[in-house]
């Protein structure tokens, strides 16, 4: 068996909205192997930019596991980011 390189289990993701919160998703579950590729696709709005928000560390799931190293990942990236060291770009849909 391969060693899982990218895992994320059981995730949701909600923001407060009037009313109660908004699901963006919920009970999503991804692992990857080192040495594949994955392709994420869905219709807009579905939360595909929110989920590799996740997996790079810039933001968080409202539920389920998300690994410490993705999370350490993240801060890197936060920090290079305020130092100007890195730029972060980011695509429109």
């Amino acid at each position: 068996m391969a060693d899982k390189f990218i895992s994320l289990e059981g995730i949701a993701k909600r923001y407060p909205a009037p009313g109660g919160a908004t699901t963006i998703f919920e009970n999503l579950w991804l692992s990857m192997n080192r040495g594949e590729f994955t392709c994420v696709i869905g219709h807009s709005g579905c939360g595909k930019t929110t989920v590799l928000n996740i997996l790079a560390g810039l933001d968080e799931p409202t539920e389920g596991i998300q690994p410490s190293v993705i999370k350490e990942i993240g801060a890197v990236i936060k920090k290079l980011a305020q130092r100007g060291d890195m730029a972060i770009l980011l695509c429109e849909q």
